[in-house]
């Protein structure tokens, strides 16, 4: 809790009375362009895996709950933004974090930077929201090498042709899991950028160097890591895809 208190902190302003409301999403807007926004995103799952041969010895028919996720936000317009997210269903942290644009700090734009709990910079499908995902279930690649969220401070610079993104995550996640420090970068070509007519060709790569950890019995255990994905479906606990335990700094690279 103590990660998020400044994030929280600036989240409690006073809003000018001269303030427009709209029904949804829950918004309230200034006069000077100011905005508290609340955001929320539940997903129900049903599974039916009935003839599907040899997979039905492994996957089995389910339902349940996928995500609860609830959201706050404030963006003074030109100057900076806070969010602050939770998954009520995987009770983790989402989105904790103060994003700045570097044109209120120093006259002029050269991009936006994040600190806090966010999405790595890597890959497409791993930086797309929840709510919007091209497909049911994340690719393996994704699932098996994308480090979701970690904590950090990472760096977007966006013009009409290309997409840079950067970040060093220095820290585990607010849940105090997956302690180690990652560098990522990305960089995406974006020839055509309309609405019903995009081209988006990307390529990231990151470096994850793990901490070890010591256990109840004071021992020291070295870093390891380990790729595996679900076998296309949230609701099954096998893992058609799994590497072992290894015992060095992960690297992986992949393209949107």
């Amino acid at each position: 809790m103590k990660r998020i208190a400044l994030p929280c902190l600036l989240l409690c302003v006073t809003l000018p009375a001269a303030a427009q409301t709209q029904t949804w999403p829950p918004r309230l807007k200034t006069a000077s362009g100011d905005e508290l926004t609340l955001t929320g995103n539940v997903a129900y799952d049903a599974a039916d895996f009935s003839g599907s041969g040899h997979a039905g010895a492994v996957l089995h028919d389910d339902t349940g709950w996928r995500r609860k996720e609830f959201g706050i936000g404030y963006k003074r317009a030109g100057r900076y933004d806070v969010t602050v997210g939770y998954d009520f269903q995987s009770k983790t942290w989402l989105d904790v974090a103060l994003r700045l644009e570097t044109k209120a700090l120093f006259g002029r734009d050269l991009g936006k930077l994040r600190l806090g709990q966010s999405k790595m910079a890597v890959g497409f499908e791993g930086a797309t929201a929840s709510r919007a995902g091209s497909y049911i279930e994340a690719s393996l690649p994704t699932q098996a090498f994308y480090e979701s969220r970690r904590t950090g401070v990472d760096w977007a610079y966006e013009q009409p042709l290309y997409i840079l993104n950067a970040g060093y995550y220095f820290g585990s996640d607010l849940q105090g899991n997956n302690r180690g420090d990652t560098a990522a970068a990305r960089l995406a070509w974006t020839p055509w950028k309309a609405s019903g007519n995009v081209l988006h060709l990307g390529v990231s790569a990151s470096k994850e160097s793990p901490e070890g950890e010591v256990d109840g019995r004071d021992q020291y255990r070295a870093p390891t890591a380990r790729w595996r994905a679900r076998a296309g479906s949230a609701l099954t606990t096998d893992r058609l895809v799994d590497s072992g335990t290894a015992g060095h700094p992960a690297i992986a690279a992949s393209g949107d």
